[in-house]
């Protein structure tokens, strides 16, 4: 289980998150959603244990962690073997050729078998983000973080993604938390979905249910947001 607890953070006097409160269970999935410069990757990144609030705690009933950076944050010196080896290596006592046996099961995973000796910048970008999904995941976490897991990619790619994200959570029973700004996707990903709302104070978190709850919901910005309103009160206007 994954508890959020009144979180709190401020950056050089500018508030960010305000008294954020959720709760995950186990080999559920939560989806936050929000407008591009919310919070959304500042939260994920202090759920993970990346950074400290500065109030509230974030607990994680496991030191077993994974998580997909938004930009992938993949070793460009590294093949995607490699890539793949280096968890391994650092938080696994496997032998090399249980590291190999694993490495090209992920690989037939995620669609990328016969690419073991290429490198990042020779994959497609919709390659990559399979790549960063398989390293996150190749250790078995029983949490795994995603940020903006589709993010730049076409509609086709990134149903793809969502649907290889759902099969490898049925798999290994990871409990998974998503920020992202795709509302498709979201409904594709989501057990339960959350907003981000921005405010003077910290933005803050509704959840919204279920993906159906969600587009049923009453509130006005949650409207405004899974319909892509200009007006309202996220924007401030009416």
């Amino acid at each position: 289980m994954i508890r959020a607890e009144q979180i709190s953070k401020t950056f050089f006097s500018q508030k960010i998150l305000k008294n954020i409160c959720f709760q995950v269970m186990q080999s559920k999935s939560l989806v936050i959603l929000g407008q591009s410069g919310v919070g959304k990757s500042v939260l994920l990144k202090i759920l993970a244990g990346l950074l400290n609030p500065d109030q509230g705690r974030a607990e994680i009933k496991t030191k077993n962690i994974g998580m997909l950076f938004q930009k992938n944050a993949l070793f460009d010196s590294l093949t995607v073997f490699e890539n793949l080896e280096f968890p391994l290596q650092e938080r696994t006592k496997l032998s090399t050729n249980e590291r190999k046996e694993k490495i090209n099961k992920f690989l037939e995973w995620v669609g990328l078998e016969k690419t073991e000796k290429l490198f990042p910048d020779e994959l497609s970008g919709g390659m990559q983000k399979r790549l960063g999904i398989a390293r996150a995941l190749i250790v078995e976490p029983d949490a795994i973080f995603y940020d903006e897991p589709t993010a730049g990619l076409d509609p086709i790619t990134s149903r793809m993604i969502a649907d290889l994200i759902l099969r490898l959570k049925k798999e290994l029973g990871t409990t998974v938390i998503a920020v992202m700004s795709d509302v498709m996707r979201a409904y594709q990903l989501a057990d339960t979905i959350g907003l981000l709302i921005r405010d003077p104070q910290g933005a803050y978190f509704l959840e919204t249910g279920t993906p159906e709850q969600t587009r049923q919901h009453p509130n006005p910005a949650v409207q405004q947001f899974i319909k892509g309103l200009t007006h309202g009160p996220l924007t401030g206007s009416q």
